[in-house]
Protein backbone atom coordinates (compact mmCIF):
# COMPACT_ATOMS: atom_id res chain seq x y z
CA UNK A 1 0.00 0.00 0.00
CA UNK A 2 1.04 3.60 -0.85
CA UNK A 3 2.33 6.14 2.07
CA UNK A 4 3.15 2.50 4.90
CA UNK A 5 -0.87 2.20 5.09
CA UNK A 6 -2.24 -0.83 5.85
CA UNK A 7 -5.53 -2.46 6.03
CA UNK A 8 -5.88 -5.34 7.91
CA UNK A 9 -8.19 -7.95 9.71
CA UNK A 10 -5.73 -9.98 11.80
CA UNK A 11 -7.20 -10.39 15.50
CA UNK A 12 -10.17 -7.72 14.90
CA UNK A 13 -12.52 -5.82 12.79
CA UNK A 14 -11.12 -4.52 9.73
CA UNK A 15 -8.85 -1.43 10.57
CA UNK A 16 -6.04 1.03 9.46
CA UNK A 17 -2.98 1.86 9.69
CA UNK A 18 -1.06 5.08 9.22
CA UNK A 19 2.60 3.64 9.80
CA UNK A 20 4.21 0.11 10.29
CA UNK A 21 3.58 0.21 13.89
CA UNK A 22 0.79 2.58 13.72
CA UNK A 23 -2.21 2.17 16.04
CA UNK A 24 -5.57 1.07 15.08
CA UNK A 25 -8.29 2.73 13.75
CA UNK A 26 -11.57 1.28 12.51
CA UNK A 27 -13.18 1.46 9.68
CA UNK A 28 -16.91 1.17 8.95
CA UNK A 29 -16.48 -1.54 6.17
CA UNK A 30 -16.26 -5.14 6.50
CA UNK A 31 -15.19 -6.75 3.51
CA UNK A 32 -11.67 -5.57 1.95
CA UNK A 33 -12.29 -5.38 -1.51
CA UNK A 34 -14.10 -2.08 -1.12
CA UNK A 35 -11.82 -0.50 1.22
CA UNK A 36 -9.08 -1.62 -1.69
CA UNK A 37 -11.78 0.26 -4.27
CA UNK A 38 -11.52 3.29 -2.19
CA UNK A 39 -8.25 3.99 -1.86
CA UNK A 40 -8.02 3.10 -5.49
CA UNK A 41 -10.45 5.82 -6.49
CA UNK A 42 -9.15 8.19 -3.77
CA UNK A 43 -5.53 7.53 -5.71
CA UNK A 44 -7.22 8.19 -8.82
CA UNK A 45 -8.58 11.44 -7.92
CA UNK A 46 -6.33 12.93 -5.61
CA UNK A 47 -3.08 11.50 -7.07
CA UNK A 48 -1.69 10.75 -3.58
CA UNK A 49 -2.95 9.34 -0.59
CA UNK A 50 -4.55 12.47 1.54
CA UNK A 51 -4.25 10.64 5.19
CA UNK A 52 -7.18 13.54 6.58
CA UNK A 53 -9.50 12.94 3.12
CA UNK A 54 -9.00 9.04 3.51
CA UNK A 55 -9.68 8.55 7.30
CA UNK A 56 -13.15 10.91 6.69
CA UNK A 57 -14.30 7.91 3.79
CA UNK A 58 -13.28 5.19 5.52
CA UNK A 59 -14.33 5.69 9.74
Amino acid sequence: MPDKIRVDTYDKEPHLHFGLKGIHIPIKFNELEIVGLIIILHLNKYGKINKKRLKEILI
